[in-house]
């Protein structure tokens, strides 16, 4: 079963959440491991411990058909309800103990944003009424055949004049979309259409970047490529209404604004402050949305920091994504944005990706300059990225 929010898809179907018990064991006391024999050590020291996510762990009454995904939070699996027959994707949380809280956290948020989203699906409002005991059921990511990075490009080692280099090559989906620029409007409007349903219902996503995005590339037979997104991964969304921001967000698709706030710690009351005096619903989102697009436009993953190539020319550029920063540190991400957006065309320009200059790019850096405005209250909004001229023109 599949819900359309707006003309973008932002996900559906139902998920699982298979929820592990929290009985822990009793510690053991110092004294009590220095009574055990030097070959008892030696068995503890070498006994296999169990996966976090170990896959005989299963929740009765559902059948595995095969593995989605994995992530920090836990492992998806595709499966059927035994009695109905019904697909599902059924998420494992990990035992440790580390994770524990923080996995559980974004389910229950991704609950939330699904009883928001589709709020006719039954399943996750009684099990997020139960107060999750032991199951429940969270918005679901039925999956599209890949995900937006795995669709543009594929890096590889390689060397280069004796040096270890790697090799961006890009994939039929990119290079359509450099010969056919209606494919990246296409895109584009899909994409800013999910953030558009998610504004109006006062919901920010708070992750969007190329791994939450799913994208189905049709090659059809008159020649013509049909795109059909999803929006997926809600375990950092949050309400604009009561921000809170997590640290498990990808740096370099964070706004400058926000990178601060996180640096300084505020509290939750400071930040729901910070967000009326100073940001819009939509601005978090925005940003990202043209960090997505300037990645696209740049032809590098914006995150890369090590030196690659991509053009095969005589003499091949040597480039790095434009906001990797050294160690990934939010406060120099931070620099790198606020660089790129006070000189995007020269940036773009020096960039192996998409020919700005040409005719076809006319209005595409402004409308990129006003996704990327350093001040939130500023940046574009969806209705108007929309209706500008760089997506209103056929």
């Amino acid at each position: 079963m599949e819900t359309v929010c707006s003309s973008a898809e932002l996900l559906h179907a139902s998920t699982l959440l298979s929820v592990p018990p929290t009985i822990k064991p009793r510690p053991q006391s110092v004294s009590s491991a220095r009574r055990q024999t030097p070959q008892q050590l030696r068995q503890l020291a070498t006994k296999r411990r169990p996966p976090s996510v170990p896959e005989d762990r299963w929740l009765a009454g559902y059948t595995k058909i095969k593995k989605l995904g994995a992530g920090g939070f836990g492992t998806v699996w595709q499966v059927i309800d035994a009695k109905t027959s019904a697909a599902f994707a059924l998420k494992q949380i990990p035992k440790d103990d580390a994770l524990m809280s923080s996995a559980v956290a974004s389910a229950i948020t991704e609950a939330r944003v699904g009883t928001t989203l589709f709020a006719g699906v039954d399943v996750v409002g009684d099990k997020l009424r139960q107060r999750l005991p032991s199951s429940s059921a969270v918005l679901s990511t039925k999956r599209a055949p890949l995900e937006c990075i795995a669709q543009l490009y594929r890096i590889k080692g390689d060397f280069y004049q004796g040096s270890r280099v790697y090799k961006i090559l890009h994939r039929p989906l990119y290079l359509a979309m450099q010969e056919n620029i209606q494919l990246l409007k296409t895109f584009l409007r899909q994409l800013i259409s999910a953030v558009a349903t998610l504004t109006e219902l006062g919901v920010v996503h708070a992750d969007i970047k190329p791994d939450n995005i799913l994208v189905t590339s049709t090659l059809q037979p008159n020649g013509k490529r049909d795109l059909h997104l999803k929006l997926i991964d809600f375990g950092a969304a949050f309400r604009a209404a009561s921000p809170r921001l997590s640290s498990a967000t990808t740096p370099e698709y964070v706004p400058p604004d926000i990178h601060e706030l996180l640096r300084t710690k505020h509290s939750a009351n400071h930040i729901k402050l910070y967000f009326e005096d100073h940001c819009t619903p939509h601005a978090f989102d925005m940003w990202s949305v043209g960090s997505v697009f300037l990645e696209i436009a740049a032809g590098v993953p914006i995150w890369f920091a090590f030196k690659s190539r991509v053009d095969e020319s005589a003499k091949p550029r040597l480039v790095t994504g434009l906001m990797s920063a050294p160690g990934r540190k939010p406060d120099k991400i931070a620099l790198r944005q606020t660089y790129v957006a006070e000189n995007l065309a020269k940036c773009l320009r020096d960039s192996p990706g998409m020919n700005v200059d040409s005719k076809r790019w006319q209005h595409g850096v402004d409308l990129l300059q006003r996704m990327l405005t350093v001040c939130p209250r500023q940046r574009i909004s969806p209705q108007e990225a929309l209706a500008h001229p760089f997506l209103s023109a056929l």
